[in-house]
């Protein structure tokens, strides 16, 4: 658990130096809270990375989300996803 948080915390911090101040209210995204929230939901294994039947809902954004191209989509590239925006439409 702390493993997830200390990953999320980095990639707050990296979120803000690459957007600068102020974007997070520029961007369509979710809060790091609610990506968090949703991302308990989506590994539903607890294995972290999503992978087989949890990817079924994401399949029409895998090639955005998935950045590093392994078929998975991990906690981090589906956190960054998420606080871009990128996740939105998924449950539509």
């Amino acid at each position: 658990m702390t493993r997830g948080w200390t990953a999320l915390a980095g990639l707050g911090i990296f979120v803000m130096l690459v957007t600068g101040p102020g974007a997070s209210a520029q961007t369509s995204g979710a809060s790091a809270q609610e990506c968090a929230t949703m991302w308990k939901a989506a590994d539903a294994n607890k294995d972290g990375s999503l992978t087989e039947q949890e990817l079924e809902k994401f399949k029409t954004i895998m090639a955005k989300v998935d950045t590093n191209k392994d078929g998975k989509i991990s906690e981090s590239e589906f956190m960054a996803a998420c606080q871009m925006g990128d996740l939105k439409d998924v449950n539509k």
